[in-house]
């Protein structure tokens, strides 16, 4: 979402990510993505994590409501990232786990927390065409991921997030 939330006290937020081990100095409005809202933290050391915040409430294709969105947008998360354990980092950029193993942390009843590493590259856009090189590396990643057999622990979940209709 480009817009700032006026909903979510970015001081809860910082607070919130020391469950990751992060203790942000700054923590800075990302206006990027669609769907979600975004920030980049910054650390005394100067690294970088991307935090993620979904509105549970807009999110139809993970549940009905905020409690079954939590549920699907959190079985979304694990999968992914025990797909790049299984994978390797080239494969996607999966939101890292917290000491319990879990990827979502709750911030609101409304706002779920994810942290991804920093990946320091230009943003794309909706219907951006690719260059060929671009688009063949873009391709060779979904094969690889679409053709992989779900690890044991992810089988017997019904679904997590589905694409949007």
């Amino acid at each position: 979402m480009k817009d700032r939330p006026t909903d979510i006290d970015e001081t809860v937020l910082a607070s919130t990510l020391g469950a990751w081990g992060i203790e942000p100095v700054t923590l800075t409005h990302a206006p990027v993505g669609f769907g979600d809202h975004h920030w980049v933290a910054a650390d005394a050391e100067g690294r970088r994590t991307f935090v993620t915040v979904a509105d549970l409430a807009h999110k139809p294709h993970c549940g009905r409501d905020a409690a079954e969105a939590w549920t699907g947008l959190s079985r979304a998360m694990n999968t992914a990232a025990t797909l790049e354990s299984a994978l390797g980092q080239a494969a996607l950029v999966a939101p890292l786990r917290i000491d319990d193993g879990e990827t979502l942390l709750r911030l609101t009843d409304r706002y779920a927390v994810s942290v991804f590493p920093y990946v320091d590259a230009p943003t794309g856009r909706f219907g951006q065409v690719l260059e060929p090189g671009a688009r063949r590396i873009l391709v060779e990643r979904l094969a690889q991921l679409h053709s992989t057999r779900p690890p044991l622990t992810l089988r017997s979940i019904n679904r997590g997030c589905r694409a949007a209709r």
